[in-house]
């Protein structure tokens, strides 16, 4: 049955790029964070040995059947007529009528859901990018060992069940999302910093730079941001500190922002912007 299971897992990897894994229920100890808030729908869950894991809930475990269907069925939909596209679930379904495929209801809507994640410009990246909660996607390298890692608002770094499999698949989802800028990565130029539309930073580095495997690093930014009376409320400045801050940016002065991972520095500099004069 093991054997079954990891060519199974090879399969899906080989037709994909990428896998999503299941947690089995000897290892999760408990659900600590559960958001079902506009159809996203993710788990925190700790398992029996203390850590954390972020779980992409409504994407299970696929087969290599499936991944197959997946793949052929996005060949064809980026094939199609681009005067008439199809919605994801359009294409699935003529696909699965065509080749004479059954799928139950639950099987539809959750091949739909990677389908929808795969056609657009962040690939399976979108399902962390829709989500509010995060504010950093991080991919370093290739393999179930180094799964993609996103930093939680609440629980800091957490390892997701997905994972990356070929470099070219992360490749392909950089330039896309680069694409709109005129930016993409390339033997003679692997390594690109982008600012994409949404205000996110994307800095992403490949072979033949990255010897251990591809890095991707995407730092989001909140769509409402913090103003200075926010900083206020939440007791990350007084009205004091920060009517100092204000005169100082007013007078021309310089400054430095400085601290660790998260904790705000990107923050501070966008309410100090708002002190420029115009």
């Amino acid at each position: 049955m093991l054997q079954k299971q990891e060519f199974e897992s090879v399969k899906v990897e080989e037709t994909l790029g990428w896998r999503v894994f299941s947690i089995g229920k000897e290892e999760r100890q408990k659900v600590i964070s559960s958001d079902e808030k506009t159809g996203h729908s993710r788990e925190i869950l700790q398992l029996k040995n203390g850590k954390h894991v972020y779980l992409l809930k409504n994407l299970p475990e696929i087969s290599s059947e499936e991944a197959g269907l997946l793949k052929n069925t996005l060949e064809e939909y980026r094939n199609s007529n681009s005067k008439n596209p199809l919605e994801p679930r359009q294409a699935l379904e003529k696909y699965c009528e065509r080749n004479s495929i059954s799928l139950d209801a639950h099987q539809m809507d959750y091949l739909t859901r990677m389908l929808r994640n795969m056609v657009s410009e962040a690939g399976m990246l979108s399902e962390f990018l829709s989500d509010q909660n995060l504010e950093e996607i991080a991919v370093i390298g290739t393999g179930k060992s180094r799964p993609v890692y996103v930093f939680d608002s609440v629980f800091s770094w957490l390892p997701t069940n997905l994972y990356f499999s070929r470099a070219t698949e992360l490749k392909q989802i950089v330039n896309s999302m680069a694409s709109g800028i005129g930016r993409r990565v390339t033997l003679q130029k692997p390594n690109l910093n982008a600012v994409l539309s949404d205000g996110s930073r994307l800095n992403a580095c490949m072979e033949p730079v990255a010897i251990s495997g591809p890095v991707i690093t995407i730092r989001k930014f909140r769509r409402n941001p913090l103003t200075p009376t926010d900083l206020c409320a939440m007791g990350s400045s007084s009205l004091e500190q920060m009517a100092f801050l204000w005169a100082a940016m007013q007078a021309d002065c310089s400054m430095m922002v400085c601290g660790n991972t998260g904790s705000g520095k990107t923050t501070v500099l966008n309410v100090l912007s708002g002190f420029i004069p115009d």
